[in-house]
């Protein structure tokens, strides 16, 4: 599994970093700021990969919910990118 890269090295995706998102992920070394209704509407994989979390015991996890602990996608930013303007990310 990769590590996401020192803050100093990760930009925010111009387009597709919403100051109202609710989930980050990371693609290479850009991080995306969505809005988590909007993925699960639209997509049944983002969909069962975010219930995951719903039936996750223990401590509180951040994964996803802040920059530095963003979902880590084995994606390229091209990849991802293509995929947010088709479905309307």
């Amino acid at each position: 599994m990769s590590v996401p890269p020192p803050k100093s090295t990760v930009t925010c995706h111009p387009h597709f970093y919403y100051p109202n998102g609710s989930i980050i992920f990371w693609a290479e070394d850009t991080l995306y700021k969505l809005v988590r209704d909007t993925l699960e509407k639209d997509s049944e994989v983002f969909r069962d990969m975010l219930s995951l979390d719903v039936h996750f015991v223990g401590p509180p996890r951040t994964e996803g919910t802040i920059d530095e602990d963003p979902i880590i996608l084995p994606l390229t930013v091209e990849q991802f990118d293509l995929y947010l303007e088709v479905s309307g990310g």
